[in-house]
């Protein structure tokens, strides 16, 4: 999110901001359904009020390399995926990731 929002200056020399959303609810460390933003953090969240912190966020994968794939990460299987830049996932309301749990999780 730091390099969407224009934040990291060594991935995004420009500090162009790709991305705009709305602000997150709640406050302290329990953000959700938003953008929370500093002046040298950002973080995207999801909708759900997952008890995990860890699986309130969204997470985005680049292409760096220029390489024709993008590997998911070990949770998603660990595959290549051909032709993508960015991968972008959040694993649902219930935190979890496969078969049944699937059912509210986001890819694109």
């Amino acid at each position: 999110m730091n390099i969407l929002c224009g934040i990291n200056l060594k991935r995004n020399p420009s500090g162009f901001r790709f991305f705009t959303f709305k602000k997150a609810k709640g406050k302290n460390s329990y953000y959700w359904d938003g953008l929370f933003r500093t002046a040298t953090d950002a973080q995207f969240f999801g909708p759900w009020k997952n008890r995990n912190i860890e699986d309130h966020y969204y997470h985005i994968i680049f292409n760096y390399d220029g390489n024709e794939f993008i590997r998911e990460p070990a949770e998603l299987e660990g595959e290549k995926i051909y032709g993508y830049r960015y991968l972008i996932y959040h694993k649902g309301n219930d935190g979890k990731i496969g078969g049944k749990y699937n059912v509210e999780n986001l890819y694109s």
